[in-house]
């Protein structure tokens, strides 16, 4: 994948979702899922019969750079975007062993192949241009439905407003 432009928050979760979508496409007919945005994850309930991916904005880091800009405010930061999995599993082995391919925890992976290394526009070295994991927990499981809670950061530049299109 080339590198991709990302401004704001809603860039980010934009490539992330187009790019989940795909990774869900590859996976077999009984493991796909949906792709949602969410408000929050609290109260959300399930719409597609095996599960969703839903992405959360759970917002950023800033650190002072150590290139200054004269008196320019220009600074790394580093947008997390939470990707969830909430799918709806039973262990019942009369179910038959290929009802799924896929535990709930396998979705953890998936989601963080699908979306580690994706090259980022910044004016950073090169080994810091890329989206990376930063932590992956089970959130929950209640009632057969596992929620497995993804934190990916997305390296971009702050500039102050007023500069940049001079950068």
């Amino acid at each position: 994948m080339s590198e991709v432009i990302i401004n704001k928050v809603s860039d980010a979760i934009k490539v992330i979702e187009d790019t989940l979508k795909v990774a869900v496409k590859d996976l077999d007919q009984t493991d796909q899922v949906s792709v949602e945005r969410l408000a929050t994850l609290d109260g959300y309930l399930l719409k597609h019969p095996r599960g969703t991916i839903g992405l959360l904005y759970n917002g950023s880091g800033y650190e002072k750079r150590d290139d200054s800009r004269g008196n320019v405010i220009f600074m790394k930061r580093n947008i997390l975007i939470g990707v969830v999995a909430i799918i709806r599993f039973f262990d019942n082995p009369q179910a038959g062993a290929d009802r799924y391919k896929m535990m709930p925890s396998d979705y953890v992976d998936t989601i963080t192949d699908a979306i580690a290394g994706i090259e980022v526009q910044n004016n950073r070295p090169e080994y810091e241009r890329k989206m990376f994991p930063v932590r992956d927990e089970l959130v929950d499981e209640e009632n057969g439905v596992w929620k497995y809670l993804t934190t990916f950061s997305v390296p971009i530049d702050y500039i102050e407003k007023n500069f940049r299109e001079s950068f």
